[in-house]
């Protein structure tokens, strides 16, 4: 039997049996061959995903790919899931999104004295 290699590692049947048979997949030697930017987009490859651990609070960025998958913490080595991305958007797709939202809240001037007191406090 002769298939495409889109059907690696999925189960056809048999033309000539009618039995499902599972097709082998991309053999080790092609795979180190792949260069991940002919597999991946390259919007993908550059996103890293910044989250913090749910034991030690430590901060933490892994590479996109992870998404989802279970690691160890590098500080206290406990497990933790890294989280899913949601939606990844692309450029004009972000600077639409953002140019569509409602305009930032307007502060009062009493609002502007306050937060500008907190944070540089005039010395007295």
């Amino acid at each position: 039997m002769t298939i495409g290699r889109e059907f690696s590692g999925a189960r056809v049947e048999c033309s000539d049996c009618r039995q499902l048979t599972a097709v082998p997949g991309l053999r080790m030697g092609s795979v180190r061959k792949l260069d991940p930017e002919a597999v991946l987009p390259p919007e993908i490859l550059g996103i890293e995903i910044k989250f913090r651990c749910e034991h030690c609070n430590s901060k933490l960025m892994i590479d996109f790919r992870w998404q989802g998958r279970t690691i160890d913490c590098p500080r206290c080595e406990r497990r933790v899931q890294v989280p899913r991305c949601t939606e990844v958007l692309t450029e004009s797709e972000a600077v639409s999104a953002h140019s569509s939202s409602s305009p930032a809240p307007r502060l009062s001037p009493e609002e502007l004295a306050f937060l500008s007191e907190m944070i540089l406090p005039s010395s007295s």
